[in-house]
């Protein structure tokens, strides 16, 4: 009995190994080359094909992450001219993997270097790295490719130059082999070459089968400059979404390209209909300054559906954002450049500040804030976007020539005309004004409270009832509280200036003006005066 079932078992082997791994074909091709393998490559090919196949989960795993992509790389090596085989090189490289990094620093899905990728034309700076993005990394990949088969003529010796480069192959090859359509794989062929032929075959009939429950991707044309917020409201995505197959993108929230970019989304196509995000008044204010825009911003829920505005002196302004432009603020606002340059009195030199609020319309010739105190480091510009007041209209209000900068602790008029009459009054900023001030002869009488100055922009959202409480009807003369009670905090992790100043009742101002800081940075365990304003 044991003879008689000897035979079987010689038979069902090879059975059994061919259902846990395809076997390597004696002949196998690579566009139009054929390459014959000898026995004894093939048995170093079948090796590494095991090897693929000895962890089934994780052969599935990567082999459903490359179906996910392997639709857009056939299109792309088909357009370029490069066998469809070379598809399964890109496994080998990365397993799909769009960061995916090796011990020499080539990154992305095809595993390019920076100064490789730069000389086949994929754009790598701060705002982008191409060697993460699947359409732009394979034209990268397929022109690598061409340039080696067009000295090569020979797709196995091209295969093997994207490992060794083009002149190490060019020097290590036999120049016979030069342009032929046949190739035999011997035990001695260059072992990249070797190891992508079993990558071909260990991937190839799972994924011709084409497996079930694969996420579907495709392409968005996105328009120059155009948001992120957009692409996510016409096609339906979270942020999450979008990360996962734009990693491209390092820094920004929109296209960085002055020309229509191909960005990667999940789902099915669908008659797009574009649509913008729809506008969402965040906060209304008299004014407001760059660091309370990136507070009020940090602390708001990302609805990709709006687009954030805010509206300051009863103007609606934009918030820039790292990497914009005069260009890109004015796309994302709808309007021209012209338009923004002239509404935000900028210059052509000018370049946009991060976390400053930029006017989609004209600026008004005046403030409901009555008046505001030069700080050293300021310029009229800052002020005029703070207040979303015309600079020409201040520079008027103050009697300032273009090009004239104000004194340090000049108090500047926003509200009205100072009188030509009335001198400049100049205030002691390092003792947060308790000089007292000389009384001037026909002056609006004005009751001078430290928020009249020192702006906060919570407190001031309803600026109606705040200008009333610190400036008297009749408006006759000036007086200054003399007094300041104070104490000592000692900053906590994770504390602000702005969530110190709400813990005390007082402003940001009142803080850093107490304790002469020339910015809002603040280190743990650091004691700050703060300010104690009577009930």
């Amino acid at each position: 009995m044991g003879k008689a079932l000897l035979p079987f078992a010689f038979i069902l082997l090879p059975v059994i190994c061919i259902g846990q791994a395809p076997m390597v074909p004696e002949v196998l091709f690579l566009g139009d080359q054929k390459l014959i393998i000898s026995p004894k490559a093939r048995e170093m090919i079948q090796k590494d094909v095991d090897a693929l196949h000895s962890n089934r989960k994780y052969f599935e795993k990567k082999a459903n992450k490359a179906a996910t992509y392997l639709p857009i790389v056939e299109e792309v090596l088909r357009l370029e001219g490069i066998p469809d085989e070379f598809k399964y090189l890109a496994i080998q490289e990365s397993g799909y993997e769009a960061e995916a990094i090796s011990s020499s620093n080539a990154v992305g899905f095809w595993q390019f270097k920076a100064e490789t990728a730069k000389e086949f034309g994929l754009t790598i700076n701060t705002f982008v790295d191409e060697r993460k993005h699947i359409v732009y990394s394979t034209k990268g990949a397929a022109r690598y490719l061409k340039k080696s088969y067009f000295f090569l003529q020979n797709w196995a010796l091209a295969c093997q130059s994207y490992q060794m480069g083009l002149g190490g192959t060019q020097r290590g090859s036999d120049k016979s082999l030069f342009g032929k359509d046949e190739m035999k794989i011997q035990k001695d062929t260059y072992w990249y070459v070797m190891k992508f032929l079993a990558h071909l075959v260990a991937f190839r009939p799972y994924l011709e089968k084409k497996p079930q429950g694969i996420t579907s991707i495709r392409l968005y044309k996105a328009m120059p400059h155009e948001e992120v917020e957009n692409v996510l409201v016409n096609n339906d995505l979270s942020r999450e979404d979008f990360g996962e197959y734009n990693k491209w993108l390092l820094s920004g929230n929109r296209n960085p390209f002055y020309k229509p970019y191909l960005m990667v989304v999940p789902g099915r196509e669908k008659a797009l209909v574009r649509k913008e995000p729809k506008e969402t008044v965040t906060i209304k204010t008299d004014f407001i300054e760059p660091k309370e825009f990136s507070q009020i911003k940090k602390d708001l829920p990302y609805d990709p559906s709006s687009r954030i505005i805010f509206v300051v002196n009863g103007k609606r302004a934009i918030l820039a954002e790292e990497g914009d432009s005069k260009i890109t603020l004015a796309i994302r606002g709808g309007i021209s450049k012209d338009e923004l340059v002239e509404y935000n009195d900028l210059r052509i030199r000018d370049y946009t500040q991060v976390n400053r609020a930029y006017y989609l319309e004209k600026k008004r010739k005046k403030s409901p804030v009555a008046y505001h105190i030069f700080r050293p480091g300021e310029s009229l510009w800052e002020i005029s976007q703070t207040y979303a007041i015309q600079l020409s209209a201040l520079r008027k209000k103050n009697h300032l020539q273009k090009g004239e900068k104000p004194k340090q602790g000049q108090v500047l008029w926003l509200k009205k005309k100072r009188p030509k009459n009335t001198p400049p009054m100049i205030m002691e900023i390092e003792q947060e004004m308790e000089s007292a001030s000389e009384p001037v002869p026909e002056e609006p009488m004005i009751e001078v409270d430290s928020s009249l100055f020192l702006r906060d922009s919570v407190a001031h959202v309803k600026s109606d009832s705040v200008i009333s409480e610190g400036i008297s009807q009749k408006e006759e003369s000036i007086e200054i509280k003399e007094e300041k009670k104070e104490l000592v905090h000692r900053v906590e992790k994770g504390q602000t200036l702005y969530s110190i100043s709400k813990m005390y009742g007082c402003t940001v101002e009142e803080i850093m003006s107490l304790n002469s800081m020339s910015d809002s940075g603040l280190s743990i365990g650091q004691e700050i005066r703060i300010p104690v304003n009577d009930p």
